[in-house]
C-alpha cells in the first residue's frame, strides 16, 4: 500500500525527527531502539454511485518504542510525531491524495514481552485518502 511509502517518506524526511530516531522508522515492528512504528488499525471506504470508491478513511497508530529509561525520548519523539501529523493537509504522493489528518487519540503503556520491558508512547490518526 502506497500511504505507507507516503507516511515513511513522510517521516523521514523531517530533519528533527531524523536527529531523534535516525533511520529507525518502521512498519509494524521496531528492529532497533528508540524508533518509530506504524501500523494500520483500520479502514473504511466511502462510496458513491454507481459503487465507486470515492474516499478511505484510514486509521493509523504511530509510537515511540525505547526501553522505560527512554520514557522521556518516547514523549519527545512522539511530540514531534505529532507535529509532523497535524501538518498533513492536502498532499499528493504518486496517485494518492491525501486530505487531512486529524488525531483521534493517545496513548502511552509498558508491556512485558520477551526481549522487554519495552514503553510505547504515541497517538492514532485518521487520514482522509483517495486513489488507494
Amino acid at each position: 500500500m502506497s500511504l505507507f511509502a507516503w507516511l515513511h517518506s513522510l517521516l523521514s524526511s523531517d530533519a528533527t525527527l531524523q536527529g531523534l530516531v535516525g533511520d529507525r522508522i518502521y512498519r509494524d515492528i521496531a528492529v532497533s531502539l528508540p524508533g518509530v512504528v506504524f501500523s494500520l488499525m483500520s479502514s473504511s471506504d466511502v462510496y458513491g454511485l454507481p459503487r465507486s470508491r470515492i474516499l478511505t478513511s484510514v486509521v493509523l497508530g504511530i509510537k515511540a518504542v525505547g526501553r522505560p529509561n527512554q520514557y522521556n525520548t518516547l514523549v519527545g519523539i512522539a511530540d514531534r510525531v505529532d507535529a509532523i501529523m497535524s501538518g498533513v493537509l492536502n498532499q499528493t504522493y504518486g496517485s494518492l491524495s491525501i486530505h487531512g489528518c486529524v488525531r483521534t487519540n493517545m496513548f502511552s503503556y509498558q508491556d512485558d514481552e520477551p526481549g522487554g520491558p519495552f514503553c510505547h508512547v504515541g497517538a492514532q490518526y485518521r487520514i482522509l485518502v483517495s486513489g488507494l
